[in-house]
């Protein structure tokens, strides 16, 4: 019999021959139908001899730049754009400053250096993406163009698009761009201070959306060789009205021992809203400690009250640097990752996981129950299909 469990991870296994590699640090997004998946790091074995005569391998990262579909009635992937449709290249001077999902729209937004000019300058580039007709717009931008970025550093806010990049550690410590998306033009609204010579390295900040403010998150830097981990009792967040920062204060989940997320370094945050009670949520999942200890705990941030709640953990076979994200229905999706098969190596992988964060709707359960006594109901005729008693405009809106 079915039943419906929330918080309780399962595999979705694929139908289809056809799937996208392995792969680690994706951007994907669901509408609750399909999820999409673009992009992310592959790697690849290359053997070279030693001087022994011996053959050794050689693990290199390759980056990946198309987007794939996986319907989750039928279970079968399709590759909907391949980096030539999108209009990216293997160029290594091409660079990714942000990528976002609206709706039926991936957008991407790039950067490569110009050496046609007599001075080289930097250019950027907008590319809009329809999920659904596979067609692609391709918009130069201008202006104060941002040198580097990740795909999960961009967010829309009105008729504006934002990214932040790392800069100096203090409480004002990053710069913020901006891009009018009517007029195409980049342009700095909010600069930090000079870059402290005594910052070596720093992650690349994720950004959270709650509707006024962007939220920084996945930010730790190494001082003087020593790695320093940013506690998760405060974040920053930059005003999007005043354009100003300040640290923000969270509350622990007082009904665990240990209230706040651990201190982790390449965790993984994705956010949405709570089709309940409208409240803006991010979560967060895996990650690993200073003591390179995979950290498997789940926890939800309420954007709203700042509160902080323990959800559980995944399951051992989840990969480490998977990708997230949530459904408009609380549906969250852990795609990909790094898993170590039985010979002990670690390979990238392309497995998809979801639980349940809320209770969906009734319409919803049913047709998950529909599903679990007819799993191959992606295949059946439309006068098969009516024959169940399932209406021909349900199936259809689910299942293409």
């Amino acid at each position: 019999m079915y039943q419906f469990k929330p918080l309780e991870f399962n595999r979705h296994f694929a139908k289809s021959i056809s799937r996208p590699e392995g792969r680690v640090s994706s951007t994907i997004y669901s509408n609750g139908n399909d999820l999409y998946i673009f992009g992310g790091m592959g790697t690849v074995t290359a053997f070279f001899r030693q001087f022994d005569n011996q053959t050794a391998p050689l693990e290199m990262n390759i980056l990946i730049k198309d987007t794939w579909s996986y319907n989750l009635s039928s279970k079968e992937w399709k590759l909907l754009m391949n980096k030539d449709k999108i209009n990216l290249s293997d160029n290594l001077m091409q660079r990714i400053i942000g990528v976002m999902y609206e709706k039926n729209f991936l957008i991407i937004c790039t950067s490569h250096f110009n050496f046609d000019d007599i001075h080289p300058s930097l250019k950027s580039c907008l590319h809009i993406c329809d999920l659904k007709n596979k067609s692609v717009l391709v918009h130069n931008t201008s202006g104060e163009i941002p040198e580097h970025s990740t795909a999960k550093n961009m967010i829309r806010h009105e008729n504006f698009l934002y990214t932040v990049q790392f800069d100096k550690f203090g409480e004002d410590n990053f710069t913020v761009y901006q891009l009018n998306t009517n007029t195409q033009v980049w342009k700095i609204v909010y600069k930090s201070e000079e870059f402290e010579s005594r910052l070596l390295n720093s992650s690349l900040p994720t950004l959270v959306y709650n509707g006024k403010s962007i939220l920084i998150f996945d930010k730790h830097f190494v001082l003087d060789e020593a790695m320093a981990i940013i506690p998760f009792d405060t974040i920053p967040q930059f005003d999007l009205k005043e354009f100003t920062w300040k640290m923000v204060n969270t509350h622990g989940d007082e009904s665990k021992v240990v209230h706040f997320p651990e201190k982790i370094l390449d965790y993984n945050v994705t956010q949405y809203r709570n089709p309940l009670t409208g409240d803006m949520n991010a979560i967060l999942t895996g990650g690993y400690s200073k003591s390179n200890g995979i950290y498997s705990d789940v926890w939800k941030l309420n954007l709203t009250s700042f509160k902080w709640k323990y959800l559980g953990l995944m399951p051992s076979e989840i990969g480490d640097k998977h990708s997230t994200t949530v459904s408009p229905y609380g549906q969250l999706f852990v795609f990909g990752g790094v898993i170590r098969n039985s010979n002990g190596v670690d390979t990238c992988s392309s497995a998809v996981y979801s639980t349940w964060l809320s209770i969906p709707k009734l319409e919803d359960i049913c047709w998950l129950a529909v599903l679990h006594y007819y799993p191959n109901l992606a295949l059946k005729t439309k006068e098969e299909v009516m024959s169940l008693g399932i209406s021909w405009k349900i199936f259809q809106s689910r299942v293409h």
